[in-house]
């Protein structure tokens, strides 16, 4: 059976629509499905929406400080608030309110609509905050800390509780069994080699998909004792002050199949006459052989999982970091190595969302 040392946190160096009432379904309407259609990823942009603008317009701020105001939401952000905000202007409409200006109690008042169509704390905690964008109230006060909406979201939390989606995790050496069983990486097809390459870094590093997806040829260092990425565009995690440390994934001897900087190797061989002038790390595996989105690297990882034999009906492909980082905690490895390793900025987000008991 492969080792569980293995899997370790690496070096510390880690169109609106403003038609009437809301259609029949319409609440089933929210970040997750709209996350992968590109018609409507390529509608959201907060500098063209109106109720985004409006309210500091209003306040008297220059074309240019509202620009670039607006430009603080990243587009994950976006794609959250804005089905939220055409819902509140179609609700606003159908009373003749105006949306902009509504009162608090208003507000409420379509949370607990919201409420009533099934949708549960988290994503109506996205609702409210999206209302504090739009929302003009005195004294620099925002609709999301209003004393009744807070009140609110306390009731909605006893009455309909947020609950981790997992409170187990898989055992990491089943993955790594397997995918020891793949054999060499030169043994390996295209396919199976990309296979074995993500999950064998996302094993290693503690990575979410978004930073596996963000990985780059121009800042990747490769020799034979280990590789080094340096992650040069925005992550979930970035802020003033505060960016990813370098990934290093160091030489894994013990045992060859599972050798990743062989693997990384390889895969930039295969994929050095395939990539044109793609520059990020992972390129499709057919034709064309284009840059690759990070709902593809998730799928690969999902796929890999289901084929390792892990109940992917589930556990995700975001699964890894909590297997991963438990198993690191498992065989002792110091908490200040794992959380800066996976870019956490305090050990309480490990302990609260991540640590987590293998599955029998």
């Amino acid at each position: 059976m492969a080792s569980s040392t293995m899997v370790a946190i690496p070096d510390a160096n880690d169109n609106s629509d403003t038609s009437g009432a809301p259609k029949q379904g319409e609440h089933n309407i929210h970040a997750e499905q709209t996350r992968s259609d590109p018609s409507f990823i390529s509608q959201i942009n907060v500098t063209n929406v109106p109720y985004f603008r409006g309210p500091l317009e209003n306040r008297g701020l220059s074309q240019g400080a509202v620009s670039i105001i607006l430009s603080s939401w990243r587009t994950s952000t976006q794609r959250q608030y804005v089905p939220y905000l055409n819902k509140w202007r179609r609700y606003c409409c159908s009373r003749k309110l105006d949306f902009l200006s509504a009162t608090i109690e208003e507000g409420v008042n379509f949370l607990a609509e919201l409420y009533k169509e099934g949708i549960g704390y988290s994503a109506l905690n996205t609702a409210r905050s999206a209302l504090s964008t739009v929302f003009n109230l005195p004294n620099n006060q925002t609709f999301g800390t209003n004393s009744l909406v807070t009140r609110f979201m306390k009731g909605v939390f006893e009455t309909r509780p947020s609950m981790p989606r997992y409170s187990d995790t898989w055992d990491v050496n089943v993955v790594l069994d397997y995918l020891s069983g793949l054999g060499q990486p030169d043994e390996q097809d295209l396919k199976m080699l990309t296979y074995k390459t993500v999950m064998l870094l996302a094993l290693l590093t503690g990575q979410r998909r978004q930073t596996l997806h963000a990985l780059d040829i121009t800042t990747m260092d490769l020799n034979p004792e280990k590789c080094t990425f340096v992650i040069n565009s925005l992550l979930k995690t970035s802020r003033p002050g505060k960016q990813l440390a370098p990934i290093e994934v160091q030489a894994y001897k013990h045992n060859e199949k599972l050798f990743p900087v062989a693997h990384i190797a390889e895969y930039i061989k295969r994929t050095k006459g395939l990539r044109g002038n793609h520059h990020k790390f992972f390129i499709s595996y057919q034709k064309p052989h284009r840059e690759v989105s990070a709902d593809t690297v998730s799928r690969w990882l999902k796929n890999t999982l289901e084929l390792a034999g892990v109940n992917t009906s589930k556990f995700g492909a975001h699964s890894t970091r909590a297997a991963t980082t438990s198993a690191a905690k498992a065989i002792n490895m110091p908490i200040d190595i794992i959380i800066q390793g996976a870019g956490w900025s305090q050990e309480s987000t490990f302990d609260k969302y991540y640590h987590k008991p293998v599955e029998p």
